[in-house]
């Protein structure tokens, strides 16, 4: 499946918008553990990741960093 989005979460969702995710580094990783778990009930294991503009720093690899640590891989 080329091209096609599979998974995706928002901090807007209405499922998670409670949760009050913080734009910093401990928000970002707490997203990310979030993702990972809705990646495995699809039983997704890679992923492209589509940073956009941002640099790669900072709370983009927090993110990064906390879907590796639970086994997704990009």
């Amino acid at each position: 499946m080329l091209g096609e989005t599979l998974v995706f979460l928002s901090t807007t969702n209405k499922d998670i918008a409670s949760q009050k995710f913080r734009p910093n580094l401990s928000g970002a990783a707490a997203f990310g553990k979030l993702f990972r778990e809705k990646t495995v009930g699809s039983g997704i294991t890679n992923v492209v990741f589509d940073r956009g503009s941002r640099k790669y720093h900072g709370c983009v690899k927090a993110f990064a960093d906390a879907i590796r640590a639970v086994g997704l891989l990009f």
